[in-house]
């Protein structure tokens, strides 16, 4: 498993601070062999009570593309009853071969929305073989 996701905020005051940090990228690529995944990747955003952090990409690139692993990319939640608060993003997940959806194998789960907020982050996309899911 490889976790790259940005750090939570605690505060409580009620205020207008408290910023959940961004996740980071998960990019596997190869040119001429195959990328393999069994392990869980996550790139979600951090939580903040005012403004969660965005998530992360996402992305396995490759001639042929295997994967069994959960892929998240969620952004981080804020306090939704908190007035003016944001959600983060989700970010985008790509699993991309030459061959389109016949060069890919992928029986793990995708999970990329937004964060909760007075204002909810948006989603990311799921790109599967160069088709928007």
């Amino acid at each position: 498993d490889i976790t790259a996701v940005g750090g939570d905020d605690f505060g409580t005051d009620g205020g207008t601070d408290g910023y959940g940090n961004k996740g980071d990228d998960i990019e596997l690529y190869a040119e001429l062999g195959p990328v393999k995944n069994s392990g869980d990747f996550d790139t979600s955003g951090g939580d903040g009570e005012y403004n969660g952090g965005d998530a992360d990409n996402i992305d396995l690139f490759g001639p042929e593309v295997t994967n069994s692993g959960n892929l998240t990319a969620v952004g981080g939640d804020a306090d939704p009853v908190l007035a003016g608060s944001t959600g983060g993003d989700g970010d985008d997940v790509e699993l991309y071969s030459p061959d389109g959806r016949n060069g890919i194998t992928h029986s793990g789960t995708v999970t990329n929305n937004g964060g909760a907020g007075e204002t909810a982050g948006t989603d990311g996309d799921y790109i599967l073989g160069g088709e928007l899911m």
